[in-house]
């Protein structure tokens, strides 16, 4: 992805929208970037064709584990699945949010830090245009893996899945949510120039044992299970489950995922807030762009 800052696409494309600013200049550049971007990643047609073959592969091992607990697991366990049907429908949507939600980690730290990003932030473009542009091609990327893997589990394991209304704010909600700590890590790194976010550093670690991902939280030792209410991503999976793998529509889950859209957008405020504060030092001390 770095790579491609290199072209400046954007700078290029605000370029020739100065005459037209507003919507349709930020249109121009969004594209600019998202056609350079595709252009450049399907130009290699070999890591295209195995990126595709490693998300198919995913599907059918997540798959075959799913069935195989299915089958030798205490019936009971059924209780702790969140609303779905069986462990295998559990397993992949868990898999499926943690795509879908956590392509949003990363997208700010990266580009602010990166050597490429003070000419992009001299184009005549807002700064959340040239932080989505950069990103764009990266979500429809994603997107086409997460529609990829739900083919496969679909055809291959029977694996239902309920796509309405209430999973789209669900998975909304949750990306708002990983961009609000995103900023938040961003806005300090960009002055610290350190390596390592802590802050999307420990909810991806802490994610994989507390967030109910791979396995419900009663798995967990008692000591450990109200460590989980403290993790956001396991409301995110567990409103994810309950519409997609239940299929509860959006008036039945308004309550808990009101308050989890509120809370987000809240905290996107609050980072986007210590984010800008971050930016403007490190732009008054010169250091943009210094790793």
């Amino acid at each position: 992805m770095k790579t491609l800052l290199a072209e400046s696409p954007g700078a290029a494309s605000a370029a020739l929208s100065q005459s037209r600013p507003g919507l349709l200049a930020d249109l121009r550049v969004l594209s600019s970037f998202f056609c350079r971007q595709m252009a450049m990643f399907l130009s290699n047609r070999t890591e295209t064709l195995f990126a595709l073959a490693s998300m198919s592969c995913w599907a059918i091992a997540y798959g075959v584990m799913g069935k195989f607990f299915t089958k030798y697991a205490d019936p009971k366990i059924k209780d702790y699945l969140q609303g779905c049907p069986d462990y295998t429908s559990f397993l992949v949507i868990g898999f499926l949010v943690s795509l879908l939600v956590f392509s949003a980690r990363g997208n700010v730290t990266w580009l602010v830090r990166s050597k490429d990003f003070p000419n992009l932030y001299t184009a005549p473009c807002s700064l959340p245009i040239i932080i989505l542009g950069a990103n764009m091609w990266k979500y429809c990327w994603i997107f086409l893996q997460v529609v990829l893997f739900m083919v496969v589990a679909y055809f291959l394991f029977g694996v239902t899945f309920h796509v309405n209304a209430g999973f789209f704010a669900v998975v909304g909600a949750g990306i708002i949510l990983m961009t609000a700590f995103d900023l938040i890590g961003a806005g300090f790194r960009v002055i610290t120039k350190g390596e390592t976010d802590p802050i999307n550093w420990t909810i991806g670690i802490s994610g994989m044992v507390l967030s109910g991902q791979l396995f419900p939280i009663q798995a967990l030792p008692p000591w450990a299970q109200p460590l989980c209410y403290l993790h956001p991503q396991y409301y995110i999976n567990t409103l994810a489950r309950r519409t997609m793998g239940e299929g509860l529509g959006i008036t039945a889950v308004w309550r808990e995922l009101g308050g989890f859209a509120l809370t987000s957008l809240l905290l996107l405020v609050i980072g986007y807030w210590i984010f800008r504060l971050g930016f403007r030092r490190a732009r008054v001390e010169g250091t943009l762009g210094y790793e």
